[in-house]
């Protein structure tokens, strides 16, 4: 099969690879749809703290199962599946009950563990989940982007009623911008200085800007990652209000 990998830091190839078996256990895909996240251009620039290489990337993944490790669901076999690409071990903090993400020793698909930017990929049962018959593998590969945009919004608390600041109109910032207005959201204003980016991002945000108002925001989520975004996001806050950062820093802000 072909799988890809960076080996380093710009340095980007596809290569012939064995097709792997499930193991107890898993299950094997066939891949469909792969997104392309802002963390995987982190790794390929050699700005991502978190990795070492070489990289297997891929992790916003929409596949088949076209194959069965022992003990797995016989029914599953032909089903339209995502992937959940975290793996945790070690330790969870017990003041923050179910949120494995913060495991001691996590991994992620991708990053510190085999991605699925390849022709098939086995992955353990418990880290599938099942699409809908009428979902396409594109809108599949969007699944995993739009739980970390509704995962941020949730943690930042109720946003029901209050106004929303979003700086970056990618994809993590136009998710996060729909997300905080389908969570009731007074006002959603996204902040983007690539002027291209704007006619995608009118049809998501009440306002577009190029930078948002000083204490104009109850809640600023900031998806760029980056230190002058960062400080963006403080002086739009009023008293009392809430950042989320979403980028990933490849440098110390």
């Amino acid at each position: 099969m072909k799988r890809v990998i960076i080996r380093e830091p710009h340095r980007l190839e596809v290569i012939d690879d064995d097709k792997p078996e499930p193991s107890v256990g898993e299950v094997l895909l066939a891949i469909k749809t792969i997104g392309i996240c802002g963390s995987d251009l982190h790794v390929f620039e050699g700005h991502h703290p978190f990795v070492s290489y070489p990289v297997l990337p891929g992790h916003e993944v929409s596949g088949e199962v076209i194959g069965l490790g022992a003990g797995v669901d016989q029914t599953l076999l032909g089903k339209k599946v995502v992937i959940e690409p975290s793996l945790p071990a070690g330790t969870r903090p017990r003041f923050e009950p179910g949120r494995y993400n913060i495991a001691s020793d996590l991994k992620v698909m991708g990053f510190q563990s085999p991605g699925a930017m390849s022709e098939y990929f086995a992955v353990p049962v418990d880290r599938i989940h099942v699409l809908p018959e009428n979902f396409s593998h594109d809108l599949g590969a969007t699944v995993e982007p739009t739980a970390v945009a509704v995962h941020g919004v949730r943690l930042a608390g109720n946003v029901a009623g209050l106004r929303v600041g979003v700086i970056g109109a990618g994809t993590i910032g136009l998710l996060v911008a729909q997300v905080a207005r389908a969570y009731g959201a007074a006002s959603v204003t996204l902040a983007e200085l690539d002027i291209s980016r704007h006619a995608t991002a009118v049809q998501m945000a009440d306002v577009v800007t190029t930078a948002l108002p000083e204490g104009s925001c109850d809640v600023v989520f900031e998806c760029v990652g980056a230190e002058a975004t960062i400080r963006a996001a403080i002086y739009a806050c009023r008293k009392g209000a809430t950042v989320t950062v979403m980028g990933v820093f490849g440098k110390d802000a």
